[in-house]
């Protein structure tokens, strides 16, 4: 697993909803990057927990693939809300 440093944290993308509540199916052609994510890692100095799901910026962070896996390094100043 990767230990982070500096103000960085590995956030796991979570898929935009397919479906709306009321039934509508929504398709990917609009182009809207999701902006929440499960927290993979976190650096030393972080409140963060692990498995925590946050709310971030929609222009935040950069791709990498670890182990078949899409992810996203991002910086704390670019979370917006933790999740309860």
């Amino acid at each position: 697993m990767l230990v982070m440093r500096h103000d960085k944290i590995l956030v796991s993308e979570i898929a935009n909803p397919k479906e709306s509540k009321g039934g509508i199916l929504l398709t990917d052609e609009q182009g809207i990057k999701s902006n929440r994510g499960i927290v993979k890692a976190v650096n030393a100095d972080t409140t963060l927990e692990i498995g925590q799901r946050v709310v971030f910026s929609e222009f935040a962070g950069t791709n990498i693939i670890v182990d078949g896996e899409k992810l996203l390094i991002i910086a704390d100043e670019s979370l917006w809300a933790v999740e309860e």
